[in-house]
C-alpha cells in the first residue's frame, strides 16, 4: 500500500512537471495565474516589469511579446517560464527631495535651512548637490532621487503634492507631514512620462 501511494506521488509529480507548458497554455489573465499560484505546482510568482526600470536582455523580450506571449530561459537544471498576462500604459513621475526629520531638528532651524538652500539654488546650486549633503533620507547619496515612480509608491501626502499639486517640471515646492515629523523640500526633476508596465508570470519547473 505504501509502495502504492509512493508510486502514485511521484507519477503525480512527474505529471505535473511534464504539464508546466501545457498548463500555462491554459492561462489568459491575473486572476487565473493567481488561482495557478495558489495551487503550488510550481514555484512561481507575477512581475511587475518597468520600460524605464527594466532594460535587461529578457526585459526587452518580454515588452516585445504580445498579451499571451510566452518565452522559456533553459538555465539547464531547470526551465523558468514567463508569460505575458497584461500590458499598460501608467503615468510615472520623477523627483528628487530633501528629506527633514522633525525628531532631528528643530522647525525654525529646519525653515532657516529650506531659505538658505533656495537661495543657494537660484545662485546656482544643483538642487541634487544640496541633497546630498542636507537630505536626512537613505537615498541622500543619490541626490534625493525617486527614480520612476507610479501611484501607491511614496507616502500619500508626498505623493499628492507631487502628482496633484499642479506643478511644472523645476518646481521647487514644501511637503509638510507634521504629524508624522516628515518634512520634505521636493524638486519636480522631469514632467510626468507615460511608460509601458507589463505584469508577467514566471514560472520555475524544475528538470529530472
Amino acid at each position: 500500500m505504501k509502495k502504492t501511494l509512493l508510486t502514485l506521488l511521484v507519477g503525480t509529480s512527474m505529471l505535473q512537471a511534464q504539464n508546466a507548458t501545457k498548463q500555462l497554455d491554459s492561462i489568459f489573465d491575473m486572476n487565473q495565474a493567481e488561482a495557478f499560484l495558489e495551487t503550488k505546482a510550481f514555484k512561481g510568482k507575477i512581475i511587475t516589469f518597468n520600460e524605464a526600470k527594466h532594460q535587461t536582455s529578457l526585459a526587452k523580450q518580454l515588452f516585445d511579446k504580445s498579451i499571451g506571449g510566452s518565452l522559456t530561459d533553459d538555465q539547464g537544471f531547470e526551465s523558468i517560464h514567463y508569460k505575458v498576462l497584461e500590458k499598460n500604459i501608467v503615468p510615472n513621475y520623477r523627483v528628487n527631495y530633501i528629506f527633514f526629520d522633525g525628531k532631528q531638528i528643530s522647525y525654525d532651524k529646519m525653515n532657516d535651512l529650506r531659505q538658505r538652500i533656495l537661495t543657494s539654488y537660484e545662485n546656482g546650486i544643483p538642487f541634487v548637490k544640496m541633497a546630498q549633503v542636507y537630505s536626512m533620507d537613505r537615498n541622500a547619496s543619490q541626490g534625493g532621487d525617486t527614480g520612476w515612480f507610479t501611484e501607491g509608491s511614496l507616502h500619500p501626502k508626498l505623493e499628492e503634492a507631487i502628482i496633484y499639486g499642479g506643478h511644472a517640471k523645476n518646481d521647487i515646492f514644501i511637503v509638510d507631514i507634521p504629524v508624522e515629523d516628515k518634512y520634505y523640500m521636493v524638486f519636480m526633476t522631469q514632467a510626468p512620462k507615460e511608460l509601458t508596465e507589463i505584469k508577467v508570470l514566471r514560472v520555475i519547473e524544475p528538470k529530472d
